[in-house]
C-alpha cells in the first residue's frame, strides 16, 4: 500500500470518528433534555400528591401556621410555596418563600420581626406581601400574611430579604447592590427602578415610595386619635393569648377569682369568642382612609369581624369618626381602656381570657 492510500484511508477515519462523536454528542443532550423533562414531571406530581393542588388563597390579612414541612399560598396572582426556616427563642425568626415553579426559581430567606410587617417583593420594585411574626417556637411559627396591591407602591424591607441561588435548574442569581456578591444579601428584585424620597432617622436612611407616603400619612393623623394605640395594646394582649393553655387558665382563673371555672366562664367558651389578633386594613383612596381592625378568633362569632374602626381625612388632618363594634359593640373609650387595665393586670397568656 503506497503513501497516498494510506493517506486517504486515514483521512476517511478521522471524518467518520469526528461525525460518532457528534452524534453521541447529540444523543447525550436529547437523554439530558429528556431527563430534565422527566425531572419537571415528577416535581409536578409530587406537588399534586402532597399539596392536591390546592393554595391557600390570601385575599386579606390571613394567620396562619407556618411549618418546616410547608404550603403552598396563592398571594396577589402568584402562587408560592412558604415554609419555616427556624428561629431564635424570644428574638426574629425566618421563613423560605419561593414561586412555583420552584425549580425555576429563586428562594428567599425571609427575616421575621415580631409585631412587625416585613413588606417583600418576590418580583417587581413594589412589595406584594408582608408577614408578621406573631409567635414562634420550635414547631414552627404564627404568622399574619398581609397582600399588598402594587398599587399602592409599597417600598419592600430588602434588608431583611436574602436571596438562597437555588434551583433545580441551575443557579439564578438575584439582584445584588452594588458591591455585594450576586445572591448575597443586597436590593430586592426591581427596588433599583423604583420612584422614591428618602427620610431620614438616627443613622440610617429609608427608602420611601408614594404608597409609602399614604401610609406615613395616614399614621400622623391616627396618632392624634385616642383608640388608636389602645387597639394596637389589645393587639398584643390577644397575640400573647395563643400561648394560654386549658391548665393555665384554670389555675389563673382560680387565682383570681377564688373558684373554677364552669358555664360560659370554660376555657372552651371563652377562648372561642376572645380574638387571637386584631388584624390592621386600610381601604379608601384619595384623602379619605378607613382604617378597620378586624377580630380573628376560633369561633364563628366574632371571626373576620371589625371591632374598630377609624376614619381619617389625610388631607385635613382629621380624625372623621371612631366606631366600636363587633366584640366591641357599643363600648366607650373609659370602658375599653378599663377593660384593657384589668386585663394586663392579670400578668400572663391568659390575661385576654380572664380580665
Amino acid at each position: 500500500m503506497d503513501d497516498l492510500e494510506r493517506g486517504d484511508r486515514h483521512a476517511h477515519n478521522v471524518r467518520h470518528g469526528h461525525h460518532a462523536n457528534r452524534r453521541a454528542g447529540s444523543g447525550l443532550r436529547a437523554w439530558g433534555a429528556l431527563a430534565i423533562i422527566i425531572i419537571i414531571i415528577v416535581i409536578a406530581l409530587a406537588l399534586v400528591y402532597l399539596f392536591g393542588g390546592r393554595a391557600i388563597a390570601v385575599n386579606a390579612p390571613y394567620i396562619g401556621r407556618v411549618t418546616g414541612h410547608g404550603a403552598l399560598y396563592s398571594i396577589e396572582g402568584g402562587d408560592y410555596f412558604i415554609s419555616a426556616a427556624g428561629n431564635y427563642v424570644g428574638g426574629d425568626a425566618y421563613i423560605h418563600m419561593t414561586q412555583l415553579p420552584f425549580f425555576l426559581n429563586s428562594m428567599l430567606n425571609i427575616t421575621l420581626v415580631p409585631n412587625t410587617l416585613i413588606k417583600v417583593n418576590y418580583a417587581g420594585s413594589f412589595a406584594s406581601v408582608g408577614f408578621k411574626l406573631i409567635m414562634a417556637n420550635r414547631t414552627g411559627e404564627t404568622v399574619e400574611i398581609d397582600p399588598l396591591p402594587p398599587s399602592l407602591q409599597v417600598t419592600p424591607d430588602s434588608q431583611d430579604i436574602r436571596y438562597v441561588n437555588y434551583s433545580l435548574l441551575g443557579s439564578i442569581a438575584a439582584p445584588s447592590s452594588s458591591g455585594s456578591p450576586s445572591g448575597q444579601v443586597g436590593s430586592a428584585p426591581g427596588t433599583g427602578s423604583a420612584t422614591s424620597s428618602s427620610t431620614s432617622t438616627v443613622g440610617t436612611t429609608t427608602s420611601v415610595g408614594a404608597g409609602n407616603l399614604t401610609l406615613q400619612r395616614i399614621d400622623s393623623v391616627l396618632a392624634n386619635d385616642q383608640f388608636y394605640p389602645l387597639m394596637l395594646d389589645f393587639n398584643s394582649l390577644y397575640s400573647n393569648s395563643t400561648g394560654c393553655t386549658p391548665s393555665l387558665y384554670n389555675a389563673t382563673y382560680i387565682k383570681h377569682y377564688s373558684h373554677a371555672p364552669s358555664g360560659t366562664e370554660s376555657y372552651y367558651n371563652v377562648s372561642s369568642v376572645t380574638p387571637y389578633a386584631l388584624l390592621e386594613r386600610i381601604s379608601g383612596s384619595g384623602s379619605s382612609y378607613t382604617v378597620e381592625f378586624v377580630a380573628m378568633a376560633k369561633g364563628a362569632q366574632f371571626n373576620n369581624t371589625a371591632a374598630m374602626s377609624i376614619v381619617v381625612d389625610t388631607s385635613t388632618g382629621a380624625i372623621k369618626s371612631d366606631t366600636t363594634e363587633g366584640i366591641f359593640a357599643g363600648e366607650t373609650y373609659s370602658g375599653l381602656q378599663g377593660s384593657y387595665t384589668q386585663s394586663a393586670s392579670v400578668g400572663n397568656a391568659c390575661a385576654a381570657l380572664i380580665g
